[in-house]
């Protein structure tokens, strides 16, 4: 879970932090807030910082534009981050503070093109960011997940933080049938069960037959 979005208050910055939710820090006034509601040193900030899209493959034409305008304007003009050299500063600050944890990074780019060596171009320049921010913080690395991190009694206890839920599945099978998972759509109306039934032997690709289910 993350707080993110531009025009998050200093009392949603506090909640996130009591409750161990990771933060997403658009600005350096967002920096300054996180830094000083953790001053007391009660619990560490998990936070990321949002880095500016970049790449030579940004330099292409927006689909969004009708004047040929470039992603790369677009994406400036659009969304907020941190450029390069002011990320490099705020992860130092961030590092060395003590009461905030750095445990990622993160990137947004609307779907400006379909080109796949644009959103190459833009995964390689992040991975170049990363990089120069592990430079010059001492090798920092982001974390894996969250659940990796030390949040200090957390709002969700640690054995269930990464615990992936799965569907539930049915105790009960029917001997010697298997049915694939592709089934036909049925009406939500009437008996359930027979009208799946025929809807099974009389469905076809224009529809569901018209004529009555069959009593079972």
């Amino acid at each position: 879970m993350s707080l993110n979005g531009t025009n998050k208050s200093e009392a949603a910055i506090r909640l996130a932090i009591e409750r161990g939710v990771r933060i997403t820090l658009d600005s350096p006034g967002e920096v300054a807030t996180v830094l000083a509601l953790t001053s007391s040193g009660s619990r560490p900030a998990l936070v990321r910082l949002r880095l500016r899209p970049g790449g030579e493959t940004l330099a292409g034409p927006s689909d969004f534009s009708d004047r040929g305008e470039s992603i790369a304007g677009l994406a400036a003009a659009y969304r907020p981050g941190f450029a390069l050299a002011d990320a490099e500063r705020a992860a130092r600050s961030i590092v060395d503070s003590g009461s905030v944890r750095l445990v990622g990074t993160h990137v947004h780019l609307g779907r400006h093109t379909t080109s796949l060596s644009t959103w190459s171009g833009v995964v390689s320049d992040h991975v170049r960011q990363i990089a120069r921010i592990s430079a010059v913080c001492g090798g920092w690395r982001p974390a894996r997940s969250t659940s990796a991190v030390d949040t200090r009694s957390a709002a969700v206890p640690s054995d269930k933080r990464s615990r992936v839920a799965e569907p539930r599945r049915s105790r009960r099978r029917r001997s010697g049938t298997h049915r694939s998972s592709h089934r036909p759509c049925v009406p939500a109306c009437g008996n359930t069960a027979s009208t799946a039934k025929a809807s099974r032997s009389n469905w076809s690709p224009d529809g569901p037959s018209t004529g009555r289910p069959a009593s079972t």
